[in-house]
């Protein structure tokens, strides 16, 4: 191995997978302006207890109902394994989820996807929307950040 390989910290990890989810919202409300409005892409969330929220920002206990769902990119299918809670670290904006967790997303066995891209995913009871997905150090795992 190179000795001048860079190390990548956990932080720095987390700072580019929150600023590639930030730009891929951006590109999304470029792309279609009402998916960003009130009347756009805001459904009633079945995870959320019925309350109007997009899967794509909803705070964690929305994904935590979600566990054991099937999701979808392209022909590939996908469970949501579970919900790991990230460490808060003091005060959070307004404009950021006040529990930041990680996604882990399990595939089925001989299916892969490779990670660190945004994938447009789908499932049953939410319309599609984009996510960054990177690798997990465990085989068949995918992972998606939200801070």
């Amino acid at each position: 191995m190179d000795s001048t390989a860079m190390h990548v910290s956990r932080r720095n990890l987390i700072a580019g997978v929150s600023a590639a989810g930030v730009i891929a919202a951006l590109a999304v409300a470029v792309k279609n302006p009402a998916a960003i409005s009130d009347s756009g892409s805001l459904i009633r969330d079945t995870f959320t207890g019925g309350r109007s929220a997009s899967l794509a920002t909803a705070e964690r206990e929305a994904w935590q109902a979600a566990v054991g769902s099937d999701f979808a990119i392209g022909h590939t299918r996908m469970r949501l394994a579970g919900v790991r809670p990230l460490p808060r670290g003091g005060a959070r904006p307004a404009n950021l989820r006040q529990n930041p967790f990680i996604a882990v997303f399990e595939l089925p066995m001989g299916q892969a996807l490779p990670g660190n891209l945004v994938y447009s995913v789908r499932t049953a009871r939410v319309p599609a929307f984009d996510m960054f997905l990177s690798q997990s150090n465990e085989a068949g795992r995918l992972l998606a950040v939200f801070n």
